[in-house]
């Protein structure tokens, strides 16, 4: 065999390797995406959660100065909840897109509802960026999907 031919034999492997590589790669990025997938609906699903999220349709009916403490402080469960899942999924466009599919309407909803306790909470404690996440989660949802937008309440 010449050197040349061995070179060939070796450059031919190496592209192998690297292919593979490229593969293995790729398998650790899914399995990645459906280990964050799984966290995440860990959190969404979460019963202390998911009753704090039926709690704030029994506050849409209500003014914000009506709120007790009790009730604001589930707002804040179910806002930091979604902002969480939202900043964690938002750098993995895959899951971000399925978060938006599947929970982007639900995150629609009890935004609508907890809106002026987060623009209260914003000004107040001079954090405009409060929750940041889950509006953007939201923004998302309502450019993907116009028919989330909620009515505005009369």
């Amino acid at each position: 065999m010449t050197a040349h031919a061995i070179a060939a034999i070796a450059a031919c492997l190496s592209a192998l390797a690297a292919i593979g590589c490229v593969r293995a790669a790729r398998w650790t990025f899914r399995i990645h995406e459906t280990n964050l997938l799984m966290a995440i609906i860990t959190m969404l699903q979460d019963k202390d959660i998911r009753n704090a999220r039926n709690h704030m349709f029994v506050l849409d009916r209500r003014d914000l100065l009506q709120w007790s403490d009790s009730d604001k402080k589930q707002a804040d469960e179910v806002a930091m909840c979604f902002d969480t899942v939202a900043k964690l999924s938002k750098r993995a466009p895959r899951v971000w897109r399925i978060l938006i599919d599947d929970w982007g309407s639900h995150a629609v909803r009890q935004w609508s509802i907890m809106e002026p306790l987060i623009r209260q909470y914003r000004e107040a404690r001079n954090l405009p960026n409060l929750w940041h996440d889950f509006e953007a989660l939201v923004n998302q949802t309502r450019e993907r999907w116009p028919a989330t937008a909620p009515a505005k309440k009369t």
